[in-house]
């Protein structure tokens, strides 16, 4: 049995996240981002990891991925974003991560907050609309940080969950 872990990472969250899941795979393993993947010939799990932004899309990179290599493949989502987990806009976020895994064996979807770049601090804080300036309140304390050590072990335990389910 061969798994994959692979991802799209802009600012390191969603890379920490896969090398945690990485490290905890017991089988034969490869780790690769989203660009240096040719082929998912061979192997029989991929973990499929990518960053939520633009207020809980997906991205299309993430999308055209899990298009073209993952049709009926066993995949694991995982997902970042920097908003709190608890927060009133993560479960539309992930019904939409479920959407762009339809064409999957999806047997699995982690969600885990990241830090939020400065850089987007910066403009939702330039922002007049009320919302933005809303969800910078709220994100910017509790994210500094993510993903922490609690997080890096919820991703560990999701890994072993995920090898279960998949019998590998």
């Amino acid at each position: 049995m061969k798994v994959l872990v692979t991802y799209i990472s802009w600012t390191g969250n969603t890379r920490k996240i896969a090398e945690a899941i990485f490290q905890e795979i017991q089988a034969e393993k490869e780790m690769k981002d989203f660009g240096e993947v040719k082929s998912l010939d061979g192997h029989d799990l991929v973990f499929v990891g990518f960053p939520i932004h633009g207020f809980g899309q997906p991205s299309d990179e993430a999308k055209e991925f899990l298009d073209k290599y993952c049709a009926s493949k066993k995949t694991a989502l995982f997902v970042t974003y920097s908003a709190p987990e608890d927060s009133p806009f993560v479960p539309p976020w992930l019904e939409a991560c479920k959407e762009i895994a339809k064409g999957t064996q999806l047997i699995g979807l982690r969600d885990f907050q990241g830090q939020i770049p400065l850089e987007q601090v910066d403009v939702m804080l330039q922002s007049t609309g009320p919302k933005a300036l809303e969800i910078a309140r709220m994100v910017v304390h509790s994210s500094i940080g993510q993903p922490d050590a609690s997080r890096l072990e919820r991703a560990r335990a999701f890994t072993r969950e995920i090898m279960e389910k998949a019998k590998i």
